[in-house]
This record gives structure tokens, C-alpha cells and sequence, in this order.
């Protein structure tokens, strides 16, 4: 059987924690959040399903690299740009965005994931990304803001 957690969120477990801001990579909305890191305090078992589509967003294909490992500790998300049908260039940003969470989290970045969301075949902006990354607050009850986001 199932107990529900009343308002539950992604950090009602514990050990994880969450947190979100608005950096700026989305238009402004009042109360909107664009930036945000869930994390566990350790390594979790971790497994996701993917698109079969031939073409694929960068941090799809970052993410299927390090989940062959079969373990995640933090997953790095924005809104506000797709970061898809950016090529090298987007790999390697959204590999600098699991870089700049690792550190901000103290872990390993083959134990970070990314998510984006938002515009395609534009560039992420890694300016507002490292700047917001390093705002952002973790906490047990972060979980709410980061469903914001």
C-alpha cells in the first residue's frame, strides 16, 4: 500500500533537498523561476527513459552517457531554453552546467544530470546559468520552488 505525503515533494524523502531561482533565462513572470537543483546526499540508483527519436537534445545525450553508470546524486534543471539542435557547442554547455552544479554541490559532475526546457536552437546562456547556479539555496523544503521552476 501507498501512503501519500499531504503536499509531499521530490524532497519529502530524506536526505534530498532542492532549491530554485529566477536567473534571468526566461521572461520575467511574476513569481517565475528559471534555474534549480534537486540533490541527494548520496548517490542514488538511478535509471530514466528516453526518447527513441534518432535526433535528440544535448542533455538527453549527456544524460544517457552517465546513466550507464546506473547512479545520480543531483539533477540540474532550467526553463526558458531547450539547448536542442545546438551541436558540440550545446554539449559542452550543458556539460559546464552539471560542472558548475557538481561544485556548487560538492559532488562528482559524472553525478549530476540536466534537464532543460524551453526555446530550441538557442545556446544556453552560461553567464546567467553559473551566476544563478551559485544562488541557489538547497533545502529539505526547496522541493516546492523547484516545481516551480
Amino acid at each position: 500500500m501507498i501512503d501519500f505525503i499531504a503536499s509531499g515533494t521530490v524532497t519529502s524523502p530524506k536526505g534530498f533537498q532542492a532549491g530554485a531561482i529566477y536567473c534571468g533565462i526566461k521572461a520575467r513572470a511574476e513569481g517565475s523561476l528559471d534555474l534549480g537543483i534537486l540533490f541527494s546526499e548520496a548517490p542514488c540508483v538511478a535509471a530514466a527513459l528516453f526518447t527513441t527519436n534518432r535526433i535528440k537534445a544535448v542533455s538527453v545525450v549527456l544524460c544517457q552517457q552517465r546513466l550507464k553508470s546506473g547512479r545520480a546524486a543531483a539533477v540540474v534543471v532550467n526553463s526558458g531554453c531547450a539547448n536542442a539542435f545546438t551541436g558540440e557547442q550545446g554539449l559542452a554547455d550543458a556539460a559546464e552546467m552539471a560542472d558548475l552544479a557538481a561544485r556548487a554541490t560538492g559532488i562528482s559532475p559524472e553525478d549530476v544530470l540536466v534537464a532543460s526546457t524551453g526555446v530550441t536552437g538557442e545556446l544556453l546562456p552560461m553567464k546567467l546559468i553559473s551566476a544563478g547556479i551559485e544562488q541557489v539555496v538547497l533545502s529539505p523544503d526547496g522541493g516546492h520552488d523547484l516545481a516551480g521552476r
